[in-house]
């Protein structure tokens, strides 16, 4: 699917594979993010060096990630150079060099990313929330694997998972910016397999969860996360859940920022997101403070979910939430890369694109009844509590 803007002077382009971290078995944990790695090392025609050279020789950036149900591959260059950003995404994709010393180098490349994220400590709440929200299931488990699955990954497994998900189709090619529909059509018969995947087979998380978590680190502050079960891709609430999201903790005029931050000066980074899934969601809401402000802070933002589940919005902030989403939107359209993104997300969540004119229209319907409705189906459910730092 392609977005075209003729007057931009660059395109993004990326291809998405339907399956991320949730769809690995527990002994493979960290798979699909390992081949992702993988497939920078080098193709059959060219190392990872030239490659990179490649890129780097016309400005553009070639990138990566993975998250729990899908996997991305993406390039934005300057417009002439379209052609060569596609031919370098499939031949990484689809002609990998598959070394097993890349194999071994790679490995210890991501125990050190891994071994990253478990040195700060909002990043290993963060991680340590999805485990306690879903707990023993694909959903809650670390993108990037642990030491035990890392050290057991080997070649043969990585190359069985590569030609089951990459070569099979099922694949999702997006662009924006400067693309040529038509063009991109021809690519994708020419490069990439007509074949469709069954896709991946999900069992959804159950509705148990760990309702606590404390892990001593001897630091400055205690990051505190606080999570509860959200909502699926495409369920009607997710528009008064984003409303309700805005005005609790999400920049700075939300009740959160505004009292913990500029009234009493309380923490330095408070906030709260969310996260759809196939067949479940996750709404959290972190901060980080010193022991001293602890009690104090905790009290604020228990104080303030209290306060919506009780009495709601005011119309001024279901306005300003409003009027905030639908804005943001727009800002986002300004950007190719955040164009190329939305296309291909959407298509491997829901499997089709809403129009920018539809999301506007479903934002302008919130309503206060709505906004309290969500709040009572999130905040009102059981939540999962984590918090690292010098805290017992």
């Amino acid at each position: 699917m392609s977005d075209p803007v003729p007057e931009a002077a660059s395109s993004s382009v990326s291809v998405w594979v339907p399956a991320g971290s949730r769809d690995e078995p527990p002994a493979a944990a960290g798979a699909f993010h390992f081949l992702e790695h993988l497939l920078f090392r080098g193709t059959a025609r060219r190392s990872a060096h030239e490659v990179n050279v490649a890129i780097d020789a016309v400005g553009g950036e070639l990138n990566a990630f993975t998250a729990k149900e899908s996997t991305a591959y993406f390039a934005r260059v300057p417009a002439d150079h379209t052609a060569l950003a596609l031919d370098l995404l499939a031949e990484i994709i689809l002609d990998p060099a598959f070394d097993a010393h890349d194999v071994d180098a790679e490995r210890e490349v991501i125990l050190e990313e891994l071994a990253m994220v478990n040195d700060v400590p909002d990043e290993l709440a963060s991680s340590l929330l999805d485990e306690a929200l879903f707990p023993d299931h694909g959903l809650g488990w670390e993108v990037l694997g642990n030491a035990e699955t890392l050290a057991a990954m080997a070649l043969e497994d990585l190359a069985a998972l590569h030609d089951g998900w990459y070569r099979r189709g099922g694949v999702v090619l997006a662009a924006a910016g400067a693309v040529d529909h038509d063009r991109l059509v021809e690519f994708a018969s020419e490069r990439f397999s007509r074949g469709c995947h069954d896709g991946p087979i999900r069992s959804a998380p159950g509705g148990s969860l760990r309702p606590r978590l404390v892990v001593e680190r001897d630091c400055e502050q205690v990051q505190v996360g606080l999570a509860w079960r959200g909502v699926p891709v495409g369920d009607p609430d997710r528009w008064p859940l984003a409303v309700l999201l805005h005005v609790l903790g999400e920049g700075p005029s939300s009740r959160l920022y505004r009292e913990a931050r500029d009234e009493r000066g309380l923490a330095y980074s408070i906030g709260t997101s969310c996260a759809s899934y196939s067949d479940a969601g996750a709404v959290q809401l972190a901060y980080g403070a010193t022991p001293r402000h602890l009690e104090e802070l905790s009290e604020v933002v228990e104080s303030q979910i209290e306060s919506l589940l009780r009495e709601g919005i005011r119309e001024d902030e279901l306005r300003a939430g409003i009027g905030y989403l639908q804005g943001s939107l727009v800002l986002s359209v300004e950007d190719v890369g955040a164009r190329m993104s939305r296309l291909g997300h959407n298509l491997i969540a829901e499997g089709h694109v809403e129009s920018v004119t539809d999301v506007f229209a479903s934002l302008a319907a919130v309503t206060n009844d709505d906004v309290r409705r969500v709040a009572e189906r999130v905040f009102g459910g059981a939540r999962a509590e984590v918090a690292v730092g010098p805290i017992d």
